[in-house]
């Protein structure tokens, strides 16, 4: 399942890391997207885990 890894630099600044195994098998390749806010970072976390833990389509 995708999950969020959270980041905060030294100047205070805080990041999401989207990070998930791409087809949700121990063999697929490691997947990340960074995000400024967690609302997004929540919500594309959801996106990954509803398409099969694939990137989801661009709109």
């Amino acid at each position: 399942m995708a999950h969020i890894k959270i980041h905060t630099s030294k100047s205070d600044i805080t990041s999401y890391r989207v990070v998930w195994c791409a087809g949700g098998t121990r063999d697929g390749k490691w997947q990340g997207e960074m995000f400024d806010d967690e609302v997004m970072a929540n919500r594309f976390r959801d996106l990954v885990n509803g398409h099969g833990q694939q990137w989801p389509p661009v709109r």
